[in-house]
């Protein structure tokens, strides 16, 4: 958390993190979207288990270094770190009815 932030509020925060997971709301960069975290892990699970994903036993170096020859492509910096999935809320109509997606990052 920021340090200018109040200990109160930090507190209640993580009290919140508890029960919710915070996500951000299509590509905004200020807009956070709300999800039940038992919702959040039932569909990551559900994720995890489709076609989407495929196990994968090719040595970490390899892999680090493909991401790298990648990034380079795009003349990017690359780290030695694995890319994590996250989830977002897209929202799908003016209404405001919301659909949550998952996406990989590093992905297109």
């Amino acid at each position: 958390f920021d340090p200018s932030i109040p200990e109160f509020i930090k507190t209640k925060l993580r009290k919140l993190q508890e029960i919710y997971v915070f996500l951000p709301i299509d590509k905004s960069t200020h807009d956070i979207g709300v999800c039940c975290k038992d919702h959040y892990l039932k569909i990551l699970h559900q994720q995890l288990d489709s076609q989407a994903f495929e196990p994968v036993s090719r040595p970490l170096d390899s892999i680090f270094s493909e991401i790298a020859d990648q990034a380079k492509a795009f003349n990017l910096d690359s780290t030695r770190r694995m890319p994590y999935l996250y989830g977002t809320i897209r929202i799908e109509d003016a209404r405001g009815r919301a659909d949550q997606a998952f996406h990989e990052v590093g992905k297109t």
